[in-house]
């Protein structure tokens, strides 16, 4: 629970800022349903100076972070619930429009957030989703094995997705052996974008035999 200095003559309430578009990107690495409800949301890091959002269904993570303007006395962590990032990304405003996260006037554990696609003035008032989000600090690798491994093609594609969202139309792949394999945005883009998928496990190989017909000997000269 985050506790904030406010008195009743308080003017200027503590603001997180971020943008639609990283939210809608952190979104589709969230879980979704998931028994860990604190996972099915988005985890928001901020100070005075940075905002970080950081989803994960436990196979994948995202990790985005920007320099912000923002109201803050000290760091803030909150975890915004899912169906309410759900609605901020909807419609079609412009991606990259700032958001601006408002702490309510009831106080620690309530805020307000915008639907920019009815305009700034909409907002939605919710209250951060109670729980502990697991601490990602230790899973970003501190090196790089370039050993080759198998990943999910899915991961793979909302991980291109959520790069997109954000400007970036490619992404590269750092594979990590039995780690997580690295993934980053191959164009500049505001964010600091850190994308790590875990790989698959290794099992049984499917059995396969080739068909007759891709041993049978190739046609000589042209048809008549």
């Amino acid at each position: 629970m985050n506790t904030f200095n406010l008195t009743e003559g308080t003017t200027q309430r503590p603001r997180i800022m971020t943008t639609r578009a990283a939210l809608k990107a952190a979104l589709r690495i969230a879980a979704k349903q998931d028994i860990r409800y604190y996972l099915n949301g988005i985890n928001v890091e901020a100070d005075a100076t940075s905002t970080r959002l950081i989803a994960t269904d436990g196979n994948r993570m995202l990790i985005l972070h920007r320099d912000a303007d923002n109201r803050l006395d000290g760091p803030v962590s909150l975890i915004i619930p899912r169906e309410i990032v759900r609605q901020v990304a909807a419609g079609s405003s412009k991606g990259l429009a700032h958001i601006a996260i408002d702490l309510c006037p009831e106080g620690a554990g309530f805020w307000s957030i915008p639907l920019l696609h009815l305009g700034t003035n909409t907002r939605l008032t919710f209250s951060e989703v109670a729980g502990k989000f697991p601490n990602w600090r230790p899973i970003v690798p501190k090196t790089i094995s370039g050993a080759a491994a198998q990943l999910n093609p899915a991961y793979l594609a909302d991980m291109n997705a959520a790069a997109a969202d954000l400007g970036s139309r490619y992404t590269s792949v750092a594979h990590n052996g039995d780690g997580p394999a690295l993934v980053r945005p191959e164009s500049q883009i505001a964010e600091q974008f850190i994308g790590l998928i875990m790989p698959m496990r290794h099992g049984k190989a499917a059995a396969w035999a080739p068909p007759a017909w891709t041993e049978a000997p190739p046609h000589q000269g042209d048809a008549k």
